[in-house]
């Protein structure tokens, strides 16, 4: 049973992942960087700081790779998975049809 307010489910954890691997991590922190280039910005830094930090400690170039690739993997893939949420949650939002005239650029309701 899942609880009211979870967005990701297992089927959407796998598909991300499956799309991930198939896209490839270059490619799909690229899309990332179009999509959300703040959030990848922040991604890449911190990743990059972290990965940082485990070679100063003295891990093997090897291990380092291997902790990055798996890192990155762990966040797309979990923000692939909350986007698939997202978007199944909202797919059958039909809204209604502006009214005749309207102008967003007009609307000062926010």
């Amino acid at each position: 049973m899942n609880p009211d307010s979870m967005l990701v489910e297992p089927k959407h954890l796998a598909d991300a992942m499956a799309g991930l691997l198939r896209l490839g991590l270059q490619k799909s922190f690229k899309q990332l960087h179009q999509e959300e280039p703040a959030l990848a910005a922040f991604v890449g830094e911190k990743l990059a700081a972290l990965v940082g930090k485990l070679a100063l400690r003295g891990l093997s170039t090897k291990l380092v790779r291997q902790v990055h690739t798996e890192s990155l993997l762990l966040i797309l893939g979990s923000l692939d998975a909350l986007q698939r949420g997202h978007r199944e949650l909202w797919q059958d939002l039909e809204l209604p049809p502006p009214e005749p005239g309207w102008n967003p650029e007009d609307d000062i309701s926010f």
